[in-house]
């Protein structure tokens, strides 16, 4: 990264393997004087989907709503992107909303962040449509024939998760 955006070809290998040892360093002491401030979450792993929710949910919002919503102009899209990391933001840190997202579970809370996004952007395309919906064209840059064993492979991938599923799965509960 070093060599690619900073100095291209002006450095030799050694002063680039000496600067990524340097940010390697910084990364570990960044690394080890921030760990105590997660000493008090009850669960890293819950902590991790909070922290990937800022981002993959204002994401994933604006990919599924290219999917439905074809007229939907572009600006819908950067303004859900910018609005709902905002929302999660305050949501998750900044009291007193993070005292509002609290009351209720957090993944009701991403949910209904989701939800509003989508309504953004649902509105965004019916108050403002393009004027013809969006439509991928092949450039023909790349072959896009299917692989013939796509389909079985994928039945069987799917007949291998359903038997791992069955397999491992506790039925004792459905007796209740």
């Amino acid at each position: 990264v070093y060599q690619h955006l900073f100095k291209h070809d002006a450095v030799d290998e050694k002063k680039v393997i000496q600067n990524g040892k340097i940010v390697g360093t910084i990364i570990a002491i960044l690394a080890m004087s921030t760990a105590p401030l997660l000493a008090d979450t009850p669960s890293i792993f819950g902590y991790l989907q909070k922290m990937n929710a800022l981002y993959f949910i204002p994401i994933f919002s604006v990919i599924l709503s290219g999917f439905l919503f074809r007229r939907a102009p572009a600006w819908s899209a950067s303004t859900a992107l910018v609005v709902g990391c905002v929302i999660l933001i305050l949501g998750n840190f900044i009291p007193p909303f993070s005292g509002w997202a609290e009351k209720i579970n957090g993944f009701h809370f991403i949910g209904i962040v989701f939800a509003f996004l989508m309504l953004l952007q649902f509105i965004a395309s019916v108050v403002t449509p393009l004027p013809e919906p969006w439509e991928h064209h092949h450039s023909g840059d790349v072959d896009l024939t299917p692989w013939r064993w796509a389909k079985p492979v994928g039945f069987g991938i799917i007949a291998f998760v359903v038997a791992l599923y069955l397999a491992f799965a506790d039925f004792s509960i459905l007796k209740g």
